[in-house]
């Protein structure tokens, strides 16, 4: 069947598989925020695949655009299903956004405690010219 003749119905139920793939993905961030180690590289990959699933949202979105109001009343529950988990991801997204921050200030003390003990090796660490230029006064 061509995939820009589907109906309504089936067009909210792919959106709505979509849409649990995108909550299932900021799950799967919120537990990386919330373990012990900080996978960056994993975080962006699912932010990647994440951006590449709302791109196809947004197409679905496009083809409901040019489908026929009424029949958008039968859709009515999977209208509400997809409500929903986007509400779910939404909450789910905040309490990233406020890991990420904790994980971000914790990082910057600790960046700025490497620098003051960079600072302080420093003074022990500084290198002084030969003996050759150094004028001791045996007088004294």
């Amino acid at each position: 069947m061509n995939e820009s003749l589907l109906p309504p119905v089936q067009i909210l139920e792919e959106k709505c598989l979509l849409a649990r793939k995108i909550f299932e993905i900021s799950d799967e961030i919120n537990d990386i925020l919330s373990g012990d180690e900080f996978e960056m590289d994993k975080i962006e990959s699912l932010l990647e695949e994440r951006e590449t699933l709302i791109s196809e949202i947004d197409e679905l979105d496009e083809k409901l655009k040019t489908t026929d109001v009424s029949m958008l009343a039968e859709s009515q529950k999977s209208i509400s299903r997809i409500k929903n988990i986007f509400m779910e991801t939404d909450k789910l997204e905040k309490e990233n956004m406020d890991l990420l921050q904790t994980h971000m200030e914790r990082h910057k003390k600790d960046i700025k405690r490497l620098n003051e003990i960079k600072k302080g090796n420093k003074g022990y660490m500084k290198q002084y010219g030969s003996a050759e230029g150094v004028f001791i006064d045996k007088n004294t």
